[in-house]
């Protein structure tokens, strides 16, 4: 298949490398932080690729997007104010609304022109997030709005690019801004989500750098995760605070009970299985927290209960 045209992202590995053949290049701009890049694939659909990072397509974007979303939703008691730093085209402020208990989501992005973009070559993602009352959507530095804002949250969503270096969202990996986001937890219920990279074999370091972090500066850390076919990999997230319950309680709650309660649209991926099966952690990466020091954040973020 030579005639077609290809795209290789960009890999942590010199030698290797995957690529999705591309049926048409719609968007190749660059904003003031990002080269922005909209192509529709053969198998995935649209895809939006930030310098040179797939970032999410329209084939699984929903896998994406509601293991982001529900299972920090489903673990909060009820959470009402909903932060998201990040964001992109909206598909994680879509998930949010769908939970009957907001009432008020904020979508803190720094790029307003890759959202526009986005919105306009791919205006089914957001799905109508955007117009919905409940939406209030800022476009400045996530490090401002947290550093300024005298608002709390109950959740704090962090749907960042990867932070990679001259990334807008380096910055916000960082223990720093993770004790900033703290600050405006509402309440000891308060709870920090992150997408925290790569967790497969061989490219999960950086995912454990985010993890061992987070638990310097919270009390409970507890990663979970998801396959997401786009990125060929098992994917690392995150949630944190002071009173995240332990992962057999964790494992126990009525998920489908709650999103049959709280949900006002059917979910696609997520579920009681896929929430218990998520919070299962791979041999390979308790076992490498397990060889670090004890005090160490990644250590108490694996091992301990709560």
């Amino acid at each position: 298949m030579k005639n077609l045209d290809w795209y290789y992202p960009a890999t942590r590995s010199k030698t290797l490398r995957y690529g999705f053949a591309i049926k048409k290049r719609l968007v190749a701009e660059r904003s003031k932080y990002q080269k922005i890049e909209i192509v529709e694939t053969y198998d995935y659909g649209k895809m939006v690729i930030l310098d040179e990072i797939p970032q999410a397509c329209e084939m699984d974007e929903f896998i994406l997007h509601e293991a982001m979303v529900h299972p920090t939703l489903c673990i909060h008691p009820k959470p009402v104010d909903v932060l998201i730093i990040g964001g992109g085209g909206g598909g994680t402020l879509r998930e949010v609304l769908k939970h009957n208990t907001v009432q008020r989501a904020v979508m803190v992005e720094i790029d307003e022109l890759a959202v526009h973009l986005w919105r306009d070559y791919i205006p089914s993602w957001d799905g109508g997030a955007f117009d919905d009352p409940r939406a209030e959507i800022h476009f400045e530095d996530g490090i401002n709005y947290i550093a300024t804002t005298q608002d709390k949250f109950d959740v704090v969503l962090l749907d960042l690019s990867d932070p990679f270096e001259g990334s807008p969202s380096q910055k916000l990996f960082t223990r720093d801004f993770y004790q900033d986001v703290k600050k405006v937890l509402k309440d000891e219920h308060g709870i920090i989500f992150l997408q925290a990279e790569s967790a497969v074999y061989g490219n999960h370091h950086d995912h454990l750098q985010i993890v061992a972090d987070l638990g310097e500066v919270f009390t409970c850390v507890q990663p979970y995760y998801a396959f997401i076919p786009m990125f060929e990999s098992l994917y690392g997230f995150v949630i944190a605070g002071e009173n995240i319950p332990d992962r057999e309680t964790i494992k126990a709650i009525p998920v489908d009970e709650k999103i049959a309660k709280n949900c006002q649209t059917p979910l696609r991926f997520f579920d009681q299985e896929t929430f218990v099966n998520a919070f299962s952690i791979p041999r390979y990466l308790r076992e490498e927290a397990a060889e670090t020091r004890p005090s160490d954040g990644l250590l108490n973020a694996y091992l301990s209960k709560s």
